[in-house]
């Protein structure tokens, strides 16, 4: 009898609020293969749909992790809420 599949976290919903940024990163991007863009735009669906001052803010903290700079990490961002990401 196979045993019921445990369900696996969604990184981007919780790197947002976690202290561990490194680690999720990673975990986020290895989930969608190694694509940022993809990644990030669960990360930006995750997060509930941020504003532009707060993504101004995560772009801080992330853009680097995601292997990018902030502006294109707010390109991205602006790209995700035109609905063309």
């Amino acid at each position: 009898m196979d045993e019921p599949k445990k369900p696996e976290p969604d990184y981007g919903s919780t790197l947002v609020w976690s202290n561990d940024d490194e680690r999720n990163v990673k975990m986020l991007l290895a989930k969608f293969g190694g694509n940022p863009t993809e990644a990030l735009k669960r990360f930006f669906t995750s997060a509930g749909g941020t504003d532009y001052q707060y993504a101004r803010s995560l772009s801080v903290r992330f853009a680097s992790r995601f292997g990018m700079t902030e502006v294109e990490f707010m390109k991205l961002y602006r790209r995700w809420r035109r609905g063309t990401l």
